[in-house]
Parts: C-alpha cells; sequence; structure tokens
C-alpha cells in the first residue's frame, strides 16, 4: 500500500479559490482629490487676495502721477530719437551754409578783381540830350590830375534807371562808371580826388572805386557805424574795406564774416543782415 504523500506525488492539490490581484491604484479617484486640493488652494488664494485689496487702492492723484512719468519717458524717448536723427543732419546744414559763405567770399573776390581797372563818378548832372560820357570825363580828370592824359580812358557810360520825368521830386543824376587803362591810373585818380572840392565846377563830384555789389553792401552798414559815431574813419583801397574805431583799431572788413567780427567789437548792438 502507498503511503498519501506518495500518492500526492506528480500531482497538484487542486485549489478551491482564485488567488486574490493586487490592489491598483484608482487613478480617477487621485485626480479628483488633486483637483480637490486645487479647488481649496484657490480659495484660500482668493481669500487671501480679497484680505490683502484694500491695502492696495490707487487714488486718482496716483494714477496722474503714473500717467505723467510714462507719459514724460515716451517724450524723453522721442525727443532722444528725433536728436539723434536730427543732429548729424544740422551739421550738415551747418556745413553747406559755411562752404557756401565761403564760395560767395571767393567769388566776389574774383570779381572785384576784375573791376581794379575801374572807378565810379558821381554827382555829375546828366542833361536829357547827352550823348557820350567820355568828354565831361576827361575834363574832370584833367582838372585835378596834372599827369592825366586821354589815351588813360578806355571808355565810360552811365549806370542805374533812369529818373521818371513825371516824378515832381529833384532828378538823381546816375553814376558813371569809367574803365580806365591801368590800375596804376586808377591809383594815382583816387590820390587826386581831394582837389575835386578846389575846382569850380566840380564841387559837388565824387570818385570812388567800383565795388562789388556785396562790399557795396558792407560799405552802406560802414557808414551807418560812421554816422552813428561808433567808428572813427572808414576808407577803401585796391578793392578792401577799411574802418578805424575810436581807439585807432584797424579792421579789414572786406568780407561779411569779417565785417560780423568788427562789429561785434565796436557796436555789439548793431543789427547785421541776416545769413552773414
Amino acid at each position: 500500500m502507498s503511503s498519501p504523500s506518495s500518492t500526492n506525488t506528480g500531482k497538484r492539490r487542486m485549489r478551491t479559490s482564485n488567488p486574490t490581484p493586487p490592489k491598483r491604484e484608482d487613478k480617477r479617484s487621485r485626480t479628483d482629490v488633486m483637483d480637490q486640493r486645487y479647488i481649496d488652494v484657490s480659495s484660500h488664494t482668493a481669500e487671501a487676495v480679497h484680505t490683502l485689496l484694500p491695502q492696495f487702492t490707487i487714488s486718482d492723484e496716483d494714477i496722474q502721477k503714473i500717467a505723467d512719468a510714462v507719459k514724460s519717458n515716451i517724450i524723453t524717448d522721442i525727443t532722444n530719437l528725433i536728436r539723434s536723427h536730427t543732429e548729424p543732419l544740422l551739421e550738415q546744414i551747418d556745413q553747406l551754409k559755411y562752404e557756401n559763405k565761403k564760395l560767395r567770399e571767393d567769388v566776389d573776390a574774383v570779381e572785384q578783381y576784375g573791376r581794379r581797372s575801374l572807378i565810379r563818378i558821381s554827382g555829375v548832372p546828366e542833361p536829357n540830350d547827352e550823348r557820350n560820357t567820355t568828354e565831361v570825363v576827361r575834363k574832370i580828370i584833367s582838372d585835378i590830375d596834372p599827369e592825366f592824359k586821354g589815351v588813360d580812358i578806355l571808355r565810360s557810360h552811365r549806370v542805374g534807371k533812369l529818373s521818371n520825368p513825371d516824378d515832381n521830386s529833384v532828378p538823381k543824376h546816375r553814376q558813371i562808371i569809367v574803365r580806365l587803362s591801368e590800375p596804376g591810373v586808377k591809383f594815382r585818380i583816387l590820390k587826386c580826388r581831394k582837389n575835386l572840392k578846389e575846382t569850380a565846377n566840380f564841387k559837388s563830384v565824387y570818385i570812388n572805386e567800383d565795388l562789388t555789389m556785396l562790399r557795396n553792401n558792407i560799405l552802406y552798414h560802414c557808414r551807418k557805424l560812421l554816422k552813428k559815431n561808433k567808428i572813427k574813419q572808414l576808407w577803401t583801397t585796391n578793392g578792401k574795406l577799411c574802418m578805424l574805431d575810436k581807439q585807432d583799431q584797424f579792421y579789414d572788413v572786406t568780407t561779411t564774416t569779417r565785417f560780423v567780427q568788427a562789429v561785434d567789437k565796436v557796436d555789439p548792438s548793431y543789427n547785421t543782415p541776416d545769413g552773414w
């Protein structure tokens, strides 16, 4: 007879029930728990915000200060931006103005050089039937310059607009411009022009260098300074404009730049023309 242990050998005892499976985590229940915790935290946060809100209220005055500060910052930024773009342009404009002024002065110097043999005679009566000015010019110069020769005058003519015959005012006699044979003759005549006051018929006649329009304009303002007794003496020589102030300080005012520099010293209140 076999024993029970031997009988069960090789056979597996039958189990009467199924094994208990391992517990699985309920994902939905965990999510619900997290949501609940989030809700709790949110509610606590909301309560905290409600508790602190009265401490952070902003008045209208504070809002206005903030608005002014923002506005000031915006304006400053815009101003700096505009300045950064305009300053180089303004520098270029100033440079172009300087170059243009220098170019005008150079052109004026060349034009004046071409007038070195010209003189202007003013104060000579102009008859209605006048056809030639050379004879009267020869008469004027020969009376003051003993070395004068007729051939020293190349040509002459009146310059300027004729007076209106219908105007009741005293007619203005036009100037006579004279081209001489050489600059040396001009310098000699200018030295002798002081003798005009001693002549019988030409005491009201004046002889001067022929200047460019720009230099005539500068000379006009120099005469105004002389009338205001701001300078002591004014004269021209070889196209250059010269003046002497009350302290005997010499100034060459041939160009607008030099004139402005001189005026700043002799009469700072004088209004010089724009662009000078």
